[in-house]
């Protein structure tokens, strides 16, 4: 990995520095390109966002402004693995919001035009799943660190910029249990300062958090609107050479933190599904009432299904070198635009504002 250019840090908001901190005590693959897909969350202004294989570079706008040597430290802190100094913020390691081990393929030299046009056109539809709908709701379940997973409700609706969520960030005793559906032995994380159980809501202009134990709110950032998210031409969504090849990603308009890597799937795109000489279209499958394509990794470390009509991740399941389940993102229920649930309105009051 070549040297960071911190430069590219110079404009984030505050609340991707907490975020960056809560990724201690090391940061790997995973930890990288995730960290990178926070700050590209926060953008709006930007004609693309680049998301970049290895994590070399990252282009982005300003939202707010904030001290660049917090943001160097934090960054430096967390590359290194260094953590000695840096206090906690908000929540433990293991509560922290989606996660995602993707597995990372090797970039190979091949342009995205020469793959073959099957998987050529899956991903495109995956990169481009935005476009494909209006409105979307429904629940999904994503692993967290260790015995942890986020438990979502979501509602989006792309054409106002409005959305809402309820994330449960819970312990689990069997991660199966939450892939089948299966919620009843989960426990809210709960510590001396907090309890995991919170919204997030857009209300088209702003995105706020508000914690259902403290009945405390906070603001995240502006809302992204949907002509924020320029689409980007086929031909130009895959740049540089060799091994230091990325895909350009688009500003996520969702305002759906919680649910963005199932509704705009770009991370899994930009990792797992990287090479596609390592992965294959195994066929069509029908889960929860849609029409799936269904892939899965040549050397059997995960499977998928993708959602035809949209290019919406609705499972995801990958294990480690002894069959253990070491990720997944599993929706359990999902309807789009006539049969999606209305966004409902979350009202705060000025006694909850912090």
């Amino acid at each position: 990995m070549k040297k960071l250019d911190l430069k590219i840090l110079e404009n984030a908001d505050r609340q991707t520095v907490e975020r960056l901190a809560e990724l201690c005590p090391s940061a790997g693959e995973r930890e990288r390109i995730k960290l990178w897909r926070r700050l590209e969350s926060r953008c709006k202004d930007n004609k693309y966002a680049y998301s970049v294989e290895g994590v070399d570079t990252y282009k982005h706008s300003a939202v707010h402004h904030f001290s660049m040597a917090a943001m160097c430290a934090a960054v430096i802190l967390i590359i290194t693995g260094s953590i000695f100094g840096l206090k906690r913020l908000k929540a433990p390691d293991n509560t922290l919001s989606p996660s995602v081990e993707m597995t990372t393929a090797e970039p190979t030299e091949t342009a995205l035009n020469d793959k073959t046009d099957a998987q050529t056109e899956l991903v495109l539809k995956m990169l481009n799943s935005i476009d494909y709908y209006d409105k979307v709701s429904g629940k999904l379940v994503e692993k967290g660190n260790g015995n942890s997973f986020n438990d979502v409700e979501f509602e989006v609706d792309l054409t106002t910029a409005r959305s809402y969520s309820h994330i449960r960030q819970c312990w689990t005793d069997s991660h199966e249990s939450a892939i089948n559906g299966d919620l009843s032995g989960a426990e809210i994380i709960k510590d001396e300062n907090d309890t995991y159980d919170f919204i997030r809501y857009s209300d088209g202009n702003n995105v706020y958090t508000y914690n259902l134990a403290s009945k405390k709110k906070e603001y995240i950032s502006p809302s992204v609107k949907r002509a924020d998210s320029e689409k980007i031409p086929d031909d130009e969504r895959r740049e540089g050479s060799g091994k230091n090849l990325w895909w350009k990603w688009r500003t996520d308009p969702l305002n759906c933190e919680y649910a963005s890597h199932s509704l705009f799937p770009q991370l899994i795109v930009s990792t797992s599904l990287d090479d596609q000489d390592k992965w294959q279209i195994v066929g069509s499958q029908t889960y929860i009432g849609r029409e799936c394509t269904a892939v899965s990794g040549k050397d059997g470390s995960f499977t998928a299904l993708i959602d035809t009509q949209t290019g919406v991740l609705l499972k995801y399941v990958a294990t480690d070198s002894n069959g253990e389940i070491c990720d997944y993102i599993c929706v359990h229920s999902i309807a789009f635009d006539d049969e999606a649930d209305e966004v409902r309105k979350f009202d705060f009051t000025e006694s909850e504002a912090d």
